[in-house]
């Protein structure tokens, strides 16, 4: 910085002062870039060791906590095991041993901290030998003493006494229970073959039982159908006896119709003739009728009435005719029409036609001239006036 200081005070105006200039600044920010990363690295280094340090004291502080609640956690569970002996009762004394065992001496790792414990079991496996393993756990377990090691040393061993132990005894529940299962089984089937008899004769006592149901059944279904049977008769019978009666009356009623008309007919007929009688008679009193001509005219005339009752009997007779015919073919003929609303909406033949005269009169009439269009004419009187 000094130097480029000094070089930087003397100035002179040519290229190879620029030059120089550039080469020792350049020089000057790769100091300082090195300088940078430098600091970088030592930096990161101790953020590494505080952070390793502080790791350390957490552990450190964990295990003076443990250390502190060791001593309370131990008569704790002694109370427990005090008050909780008879939960042990119902079961076998190998387990019930084995419980009270960890519940008195601290669990499964006899009231130490999981770390020491498997220190501990880590040169149990290694060492079989009591005192080497007594020195090598000494050494590598700072936080215990030597009797409580040792003391730990004889805990393990009545440990593994008492869970094989345990292991043993639900071995041979395990085996009577198998045994009290497959004597359970043996009763069973021979429950199950005694039921099977047992089943087999119900089941021929049930299909006789059965047989019997459905020959009732059959018979009953057999009268239900006669009794409708008779039922549908006794309806056809009834209905056509209705019909026929209905059928009388109506001939009853049409023989008294025509009774009716014939009587207004003869009534008409006498009046008509007592009207031409009397007419007859004024016309005798002017002029003189002999008997054979009134005869003659009264025979006539029964002819003639005979004639018209013939007449309105056939008509009559045809008009019945016709209507039965008819009720024939209505009979006979099924007409399927399909209902089409949308038709009452459409145009009529005559109205299209009427619709196109009037479009091609539309036509004719725009494309006419205007001179030939029509124009009021003048009066004459003005026909000289500007």
């Amino acid at each position: 910085m000094n130097k480029f200081q000094r070089e930087k005070d003397s100035i002179q105006k040519c290229a190879q002062y620029l030059e120089k200039l550039k080469t020792s600044m350049e020089d000057i920010e790769s100091h300082i870039m090195q300088f940078k990363e430098k600091q970088r690295l030592t930096y990161e280094e101790i953020c590494f060791e505080e952070k390793e340090l502080s790791e350390e004291l957490q552990n450190y502080d964990k295990k003076f906590d443990q250390w502190s609640k060791h001593s309370y956690q131990n008569k704790i569970l002694q109370s427990k095991c005090e008050i909780n002996k008879e939960k042990y009762d119902n079961m076998p004394k190998e387990v019930a041993d084995f419980e009270m065992f960890l519940s008195k001496t601290g669990g499964y790792q006899g009231g130490w901290d999981d770390i020491d414990h498997q220190i501990f079991l880590k040169y149990r496996r290694q060492y079989q030998n009591d005192d080497k393993l007594l020195l090598q756990a000494v050494n590598e377990i700072p936080t215990k003493s030597y009797e409580e090691i040792k003391h730990h040393i004889c805990w393990y061993k009545e440990f593994v006494e008492l869970k094989e132990g345990k292991r043993e005894a639900i071995r041979i529940w395990k085996h009577s229970k198998e045994n009290e299962r497959q004597g359970l089984l043996t009763n069973a089937e021979e429950d199950l073959l005694n039921n099977k008899s047992m089943i087999k004769r119900r089941e021929k006592l049930n299909e006789k039982d059965r047989e019997k149901r459905f020959k009732q059944l059959q018979q009953w279904k057999l009268s239900k159908e006669n009794e409708k049977q008779a039922h549908v008769n006794v309806n056809e019978e009834e209905k056509q006896k209705i019909k026929l009666k209905e059928i009388i009356e109506e001939r009853k009623k049409f023989e008294l119709k025509l009774k009716v008309e014939e009587y207004k007919q003869r009534k008409q007929e006498e009046e008509l003739i007592l009207r031409q009688a009397t007419e007859e008679q004024s016309k005798r009193s002017k002029v003189y009728i002999p008997q054979e001509e009134l005869a003659r005219i009264k025979e006539r005339n029964e002819k003639l009435l005979a004639v018209k009752k013939e007449q309105a009997l056939t008509k009559q007779f045809e008009q019945e005719e016709k209507e039965r015919r008819l009720e024939k073919l209505k009979q006979n003929v099924v007409v399927n029409v399909r209902r089409d609303p949308a038709r009452l909406y459409k145009l009529t033949e005559g109205l299209k036609h009427r619709k196109d005269q009037s479009d091609t009169s539309i036509v004719n009439s725009v494309g006419t001239h205007t001179r030939l269009l029509p124009h009021k004419a003048m009066p004459s009187w003005r026909q000289g006036l500007s």
